[in-house]
């Protein structure tokens, strides 16, 4: 009979440290970083839509140039344009995109290093309307 208190004791004792684990590692408030970065080499910054840019990006070496986007702009938190670029000096943007339960954490951002307000111009798309597209551009207004 003392062994099986004993027993029932080492069992109540393990599901108590597996709900406290679980319970500390699902209540964690810094968010899981899903992706963060920066982008340097920027030549020229688009708005494709309110809040939300594409870049143009240079490759030093080859003198190449493609276009970088990140997804899910519309949920990052803090979105910044800081002008604070020299001139001579290339663009660049500095990201952290965290999760929470599911949730986009307070400490995701975009951080977009330029030159002026001068240096942010109008992206256009296509946008399906109906069975047609149709030509959209966002107008920066100064």
């Amino acid at each position: 009979m003392i062994s099986a208190d004993k027993g029932g004791r080492e069992m109540r004792r393990t599901v108590a440290v597996l709900f406290f684990l679980i319970f500390t590692v699902g209540c964690r408030s810094e968010g899981d970083i899903i992706r963060h970065g920066k982008i340097e080499n920027i030549v020229r910054v688009f708005m494709t839509a309110p809040n939300e840019y594409a870049f143009l990006v240079k490759n030093l070496e080859t003198g190449e140039m493609s276009l970088k986007i990140l997804h899910n702009q519309h949920r990052l938190g803090e979105k910044k344009i800081i002008a604070d670029v020299p001139a001579g000096n290339l663009m660049w943007i500095e990201y952290r995109e965290a999760y929470t339960d599911q949730v986009l954490s307070p400490k995701s951002f975009l951080h977009i290093h330029v030159y002026s307000e001068d240096s942010i111009e109008g992206g256009g798309w296509k946008e399906r309307v109906g069975k047609h597209y149709e030509d959209r551009t966002t107008a920066v207004v100064r």
